[in-house]
């Protein structure tokens, strides 16, 4: 083959690799452009978004704090957490977790921040009433409580000042990670006025640390005045979870309210705090409990059930109408609840769902829920209709009446009434449990002396 021969070869080759070069590069470099807009314009709407949800959810939060604009110039304290063993902070708290288009699980309760009775310097969070319960379609259904010593209190420590570490949460004050949980709620304090970086939020004594800690920065958006009492408010924003949070904190240095957002999927998930008991500075009010009626009827007689469940008699008569209370007596009312649950077991409460029937009339309120009775024996059950009426007072709802019927396929029986005008359950008396006779206690019969003076306040 001849040198022409060769050239015109190499230079087909070539023109065909330069082709090639050109096509491929030109892919490679028009499509990534097309691509990015897209991805950014996806993440700019979801930035946007977060925003909003967290300046929805602060306004709701702070809606009641009086709080106006700090023209002092003067310099502002290096900040620490500080609780005297004498006043511990009460906080009211919420969590809202996602898990689906129309589901969610949310815990609410209340705990205190206190001083820790053998560890200098340390702190605890300390239960009071914690509740994790499922949501359907925004409502809040019956789940697990916890009360007081419930749950073990959890070591805080301040390695640095303002700057809180925690051991490992229990499930209820950290219901979505470790970026939706009890320690996300207490920022590190700025040190004059500078933004700080937040190392971790949970520096659990038990788990693997390094899976929990996300590195946030925290700095001061404004200076405000609580009354007397100056404040900041500082903005988070950052982490694997894209977290966005706001923090109300006085000079005292003490979280006065938090809210916080982060995305789940296409929902977002928000948490919530507020102080509102102390024995010195500023404190907030309670925040506003649910008013439509089905959840304050799933809530009433969830409490009355579950206190019931356990013989809490005292949190579960609160909740009775004080009219049903006196005609009885109190002691009369636990003594045939309590053979009533023990002879047809706990499930004859029933349990409230989503479909449960929900009436109104006014300020009464109508629910119908089904349940198991333990039957005979006890080795079978059958179906039980419960059917609870409450009035609204101005301490809230308050059950008037309880009526479960039995319907083995047939004539409904009467299992219990519980009424200012009946009380009578099918169960036999604990005293008399063989002669087969009903607890039953007609309203013109009950002892004077247990009906209550005045109604106390709610057992929390």
């Amino acid at each position: 083959m001849s040198c022409e021969h060769h050239g015109a070869l190499w230079r087909s080759v070539l023109g065909t690799l330069a082709f090639l070069s050109w096509g491929i590069a030109g892919c490679h470099v028009v499509a990534e452009p097309a691509q990015e807009p897209a991805s950014t314009e996806l993440q700019d709407d979801r930035g946007r978004a977060l925003t909003q949800a967290l300046d929805l959810r602060w306004s709701a939060l702070t809606a009641d704090v009086p709080t106006e604009p700090q023209q002092s110039s003067q310099a502002w304290p290096e900040m620490g957490y500080e609780v005297s063993v004498e006043c511990p902070l009460v906080y009211d708290f919420e969590f809202n977790a996602p898990l689906g288009a129309a589901i969610a699980r949310q815990s609410t309760g209340r705990l205190e921040l206190r001083a820790h009775p053998r560890e200098q310097g340390a702190f605890e969070l300390a239960n009071r009433a914690t509740g994790l319960y499922p949501v359907h379609r925004g409502v809040r259904h019956p789940g697990k409580e916890w009360w007081h010593e419930d749950l073990q209190p959890v070591r805080l420590t301040q390695p640095e000042r303002g700057l809180l570490k925690s051991a490992a949460l229990p499930a209820p004050w950290q219901p979505g990670g470790s970026m939706l949980s009890m320690a996300a709620l207490f920022p590190p304090l700025p040190q004059n006025l500078e933004a700080r970086d937040w190392p971790g939020l949970i520096d659990a004594e038990e788990t693997d640390a390094a899976a929990t800690t996300s590195a946030l920065n925290v700095r001061v958006e404004d200076r405000v005045l609580l009354g007397d009492e100056r404040a900041l408010i500082l903005a988070a924003q950052g982490g694997p979870d894209d977290l966005r949070a706001r923090y109300l904190v006085s000079e005292r240095g003490r979280v006065l309210a938090a809210a916080l957002v982060l995305p789940r999927g296409d929902q977002v998930a928000s948490a919530s705090l507020r102080l509102t008991g102390s024995c010195e500075g500023q404190r907030l009010p309670p925040a506003a409990q649910p008013d439509d009626a089905r959840s304050q009827m799933i809530e009433t007689w969830t409490r009355f059930a579950n206190a019931a469940r356990q013989a809490q008699w005292a949190r579960a008569l609160h909740h009775l109408d004080p009219a049903l209370r006196e005609t009885h007596g109190d002691d009369t009312i636990t003594a045939l609840l309590d053979d009533h649950l023990r002879h047809f077991g706990q499930g004859a409460l029933g349990t409230i769902s989503p479909s449960s029937p929900l009436s109104e009339d006014d300020d009464r309120f109508t629910l119908q829920i089904h349940g198991r009775s333990l039957v005979d024996d006890g080795s079978a059950s059958t179906d039980v209709i419960t059917e609870i009426v409450a009035t609204r007072t101005e301490r809230g709802l308050r059950i008037e009446r309880v009526r479960s019927t039995l319907d083995p396929q047939g004539d409904p029986q009467e299992l219990l009434e519980l009424s200012a005008g009946t009380l009578r359950s099918s169960a036999p008396r604990s005293t008399e449990a063989g002669s087969g006779d009903a607890t039953e206690s007609p309203a013109d019969s009950a002892p004077a002396g247990d009906a209550p003076a005045a109604e106390a306040p709610e057992v929390r």
